[in-house]
This record gives C-alpha cells, structure tokens and sequence, in this order.
C-alpha cells in the first residue's frame, strides 16, 4: 500500500529576523539572553554541508554513511544596526557616543537566529538555528547613480549542534495537520509568536485533553 501526500505550500517571502545570544549550553540546558528583532530581512541561505561516503566491495558501492559538519548560513537584510552588530560579533559598541570599533580580535559569542517563511497559503514556517556564531561582513557600496541601487548587508554565520540536545535547528508549519495551536485563531497564533521569537527553547505543544 502507498501513501499519497500533498507536498504542501510553496514559499513566497520571509521576515522577522530575531537572533538571542546564548551564554550558556551545558547538558543540564540551553540559556539565552533577551530576543532582539531587527526588520528588513530580504533572503536566508542555509547550507547543511552533507559529507558521505561509500565502501566498495563485491565490484561495487557497498555501504554508505553520510554525517553534517557545520552549517554555512547567509543572512540579507537592509541593515544591521552597530550596537547588534557589535553583539554578534564580539566587537566594541559604545552606546554613549554611537561608535562601532572593529579589531578583528573580538570573538563573537554563540546566539540562536530565528525567522519565519511566508507561504503561498498564508500560511508560515517558523526556523530556528538554535547556535551559530558570526562572522563580520563584508561591506562593497556603489555611488549613486541617475538609477538608485538599494544596497543591503550580508552577514554570514556557522551553525553547529547544542551541547543541551545535539540539535541544530528547529522549524515548525502553521499549516501543518499536527500542529498543536490553531492557526485561526488570531489571539492564539499571536500568543505562539510572541513565545516562539521571544525563546529560542519554546516549542509549541498540545493541550492536556486536545
């Protein structure tokens, strides 16, 4: 017997980018400090860089592993402002005066990046990478011409497993059949927003008696 499955909504946009610095990740948990939200999220590109390999025996492929290194993720946005880009990267803000400092000596801290996937529906699916660290980025502008070029900022982390749960990344679908909020609901969506960007370890769960 087969079972047949709609492949679900197609994505159409992206917003609310949310990051939290994390200060601690132990086996007895994952601790974060507050969620800061910056607007003008444009695209979020995710590689999981996969590494498999095979053994050949018999005259051919007999076995295959395959194991994730570090994921390589890019973040597009209209900017970042310098007190969060000083926070991400381990760099020096002063927040009396408004002046970033940059010495390449910083060491970023680990912080959790969340966003959500606009569906063709209406629908969302909600990320979490759950430790990635920061790397500065890289700046190229253009002058003006009789043609604006509106210029954003790519900032480029690396993800890698908590130490808490081994888990990389979490994501859940409004739409999906077992989510356990319903997506109808106004009131009850925004109650699961709030929790979802405000803890990087909320996950939604059923009601007792659901």
């Amino acid at each position: 017997m087969s079972i047949v499955k709609n492949s679900g909504s197609t994505t159409i946009g992206i917003d609310r980018f949310v990051y939290a610095i994390m200060t601690s990740d132990t086996a007895e948990g994952a601790v974060y400090g507050d969620s800061v939200e910056i607007s003008g999220l444009n695209k979020v590109s995710v590689t999981q860089n996969a590494q498999s390999a095979e053994y050949y025996g018999d005259n051919g492929a007999y076995e295959s592993a395959s194991s994730y290194g570090k994921s390589a993720i890019t973040v597009s946005i209209a900017d970042i402002p310098h007190e969060d880009l000083a926070a991400l990267t381990g760099e020096s803000y002063d927040a009396e005066t408004g002046v970033f400092k940059f010495s390449g000596v910083g060491q970023p801290p680990y912080s959790a990046i969340m966003y959500r996937r606009t569906k063709a529906n209406g629908s969302y699916r909600y990320i979490k990478i759950l430790k990635t660290k920061a790397n500065m980025p890289n700046t190229e502008n253009t002058t003006k011409a009789d043609s604006p070029t509106l210029q954003g900022t790519d900032i480029e982390f690396s993800g890698i497993n908590r130490v808490f749960d081994g888990v990389k990344e979490i994501r859940v679908d409004s739409d999906d059949a077992n989510f356990p909020v319903d997506a109808g609901d106004a009131e009850a969506m925004a109650e699961f927003e709030e929790n979802w960007f405000s803890d990087p370890n909320y996950v939604p769960v059923k009601s007792v008696g659901a």
